[in-house]
This record gives structure tokens, sequence and C-alpha cells, in this order.
């Protein structure tokens, strides 16, 4: 009987939870629109605020492969970087490499110099850099965490609700069959009792 009585209740945990990540999907789609962050498309910043001795991520929009979509190596990347009261250069960066999982980033740093820098690449340009101090909170990234993790975990026990309730019949049906078998049972022994009758009748 324990099992019988999870099923719906691990459906409608799954259909909840399916309802809930479409919600922080929708959620992501607005928040992104407005946010500067490789995911959401929008131009590189001219300038983030990096502080010196801190650790960041380059990213740009599609990641690593669209480096190579662009003919850019993404494991030989050149980057440079500049201030407003320092001239260009070099930045020394750690290549996530073509086999990195990151959706967005593509390389990392360890910033050199406090204050506002711009960063670029070589064959892409302006490069985003994740992390960067005084940047806004990243809502969008959360509710995109979220929508995956709800959608993920909601899809499987969603469906093997939908699974037991088609294979299982509601127990009120049951009790109406049982109940109908009995009555026809019994009109059954009313049928044979009559005609016993008629054959004993003078």
């Amino acid at each position: 009987m324990a099992p019988t009585a999870r099923t719906p209740r691990a459906g409608a945990v799954g259909a909840t939870l399916l309802v809930l990540g479409l919600a922080c999907a929708g959620g992501y789609r607005l928040a992104a629109a407005g946010e500067s962050a490789a995911y959401a498309g929008h131009a590189a910043p001219t300038a983030v605020t990096v502080r010196q001795g801190g650790s960041y991520l380059l990213a740009v929009p599609g990641g690593v492969a669209a480096l190579q979509r662009a003919g850019v190596d993404p494991g030989r990347l050149q980057c440079q970087w500049s201030a407003p009261d320092t001239g260009e250069q070099l930045l020394d960066v750690s290549a996530l490499g073509s086999s990195t999982r990151a959706t967005d980033a593509i390389a990392s740093f360890t910033a050199g110099y406090s204050g506002p820098i711009r960063v670029s690449c070589l064959g892409w340009g302006a490069v985003y850099v994740a992390g960067a101090d005084g940047a806004p909170t990243d809502y969008a990234g959360v509710l995109l965490v979220l929508a995956t993790i709800a959608l993920t975990a909601g899809a499987p026990l969603a469906l093997s609700g939908l699974r037991a309730a088609s294979r299982r019949p509601p127990r009120q049906h049951e009790e109406v069959e049982r109940l109908v078998d009995v009555v026809r049972a019994g009109a059954g022994d009313d049928e044979v009792a009559g005609g016993d009758r008629r054959d004993v009748a003078p």
C-alpha cells in the first residue's frame, strides 16, 4: 500500500517542480535582458573594477565554442588590459581550453592592478570580466541554476506519476467493479432458484 500512496504524491511534487522551473526560466529571460553578463549577449562593458591579487574569469557569449567559430585558438589566448592611467599591457591568463565545460568562461587571471580596467583578446575584442568588484548581483544566473535544478528533478517525478496513473485504475473504480460482480452473481442465483421452483410446481 505504501508505494501506491507515494506514487501520486511523487507525481504531484514533480508537477510542482516543473511549474517552478518554468517560472524560473521565464524570470531568467527577463533578468538577463537587463544584466551585463556574457550569457545575456550584450556588448562587454567598457571598464570593470578589479582588485590587485583578486582572481577573475574572462568570458564571451558562447564561450570556447564561439572562439573556435571565430578562428581563435581557446588554448592559446592573447589578451591585453588597459586602465585610464596606463597603456595597453599583456594580460597573463590561464586559458580553460577546448575541454572546459564552462558555458561562457574562457580563461582566468589574477589582477595585478586595482581600479577600473578594460580587457580585450586578440581575434575577438572586448571580453567580460566575471566576478568584477562592484558588479550587481547576478539574479539571472541564480534563476538559471534554479530552473535547471527544478526541471531536471521534476521531469522524472512527473513522468513516474503519469505512468503509475495510466497503469492502475482508481481505487473507486475497483470497488465499483467488485460491487457489479456481486450483483451479477446474486442475479444469477435468483434465476437458478426461480427455475427450480417452476420445475417442482404442480
